[in-house]
């Protein structure tokens, strides 16, 4: 099968925010709505790419990463603000996305918990 070829179910940012991820009773109204709402009226055959922050572990896309870690047909990818050096990982050309400094700034700028989980995709 050819990637998107019968579809594809976008979902972005399926939890808004820290502020949301710290209700237990939110992130599981979220989980049923992407499953009563969203993955049952997918195409069969359609992919499903989703994209957000994990604000909590226990998010739908966490749940979704721990349902089918060892399925193949399942990848989940996680890029981080700033690799393992402490550069930038958005560095594009034209003067688009952000440099190292602003980064860096962030990182001192916010507490802990809201970096890793915003930037370096670490709930």
């Amino acid at each position: 099968m050819l990637w998107g070829t019968d579809g594809v179910l976008y979902c972005d940012d399926l939890i808004e925010d820290l502020e949301e991820s710290l209700n237990p009773v939110h992130l599981q109204k979220k989980y049923d709505a992407y499953l009563n709402q969203l993955k049952d009226r997918k195409k069969l055959g359609a992919v499903e790419l989703m994209v957000g922050t994990r604000w909590n572990v226990a998010d739908p896309l966490g749940r979704i990463e721990e349902q089918y870690r060892d399925n193949p047909r399942y990848r989940f990818t996680v890029i981080p603000a700033l690799n393992e050096a402490g550069e930038n990982n958005f560095d594009y050309k034209y003067d688009l996305g952000f440099d190292t400094e602003y980064y860096q700034d962030m990182k001192e700028s916010i507490d802990d918990a809201t970096w890793m989980a915003k930037y370096m995709g670490n709930p």
